[in-house]
C-alpha cells in the first residue's frame, strides 16, 4: 500500500540540533593541531562525516587532502552545497567498505 509520507530531512534536523556550535568544533580541530603540526598532516579521513563540519574546517585549517565519507547521501549532499566544499572531496560510502587502496 502506497502512502503520501515524507521521508524526514535528517540532514536539517542535524545542522539543527547537533549539540556543537561551529566555534566549539574550530576549537577542538586547533586543539587537535597544536599536537599534530598541519605541516605534517597529508591526508585525513572524516568517517561518517554527516554534513561535513569537521572536513570543512580541517581543510580551511591545514594543506592536507581531506576526504569525507558519510553513508547518508542527503548529508553528503547538504555537505556539497557548504562554502568551501570544493576544498573536500566527497564520497558516498559505508564505512567497512571504504573506497580508498593503498596507504
Amino acid at each position: 500500500m502506497a502512502t503520501n509520507r515524507k521521508e524526514p530531512d535528517y540532514a536539517t534536523s542535524f545542522e539543527k540540533y547537533r549539540s556543537q556550535t561551529t566555534e566549539t568544533t574550530a576549537g577542538l580541530i586547533r586543539a587537535i593541531l597544536r599536537y599534530v603540526p598541519s605541516s605534517r598532516v597529508a591526508r585525513v579521513i572524516d568517517i561518517g562525516c554527516g554534513t561535513g563540519r569537521y572536513a570543512l574546517l580541517l581543510a580551511s585549517e591545514t594543506e592536507a587532502e581531506i576526504f569525507a565519507t558519510d553513508l547518508s547521501r542527503e548529508m553528503i549532499e547538504r555537505g556539497q552545497e557548504k562554502e568551501n566544499a570544493q576544498d573536500v572531496s566527497w564520497f558516498l560510502s559505508d564505512a567497512c567498505r571504504m573506497p580508498f587502496s593503498g596507504e
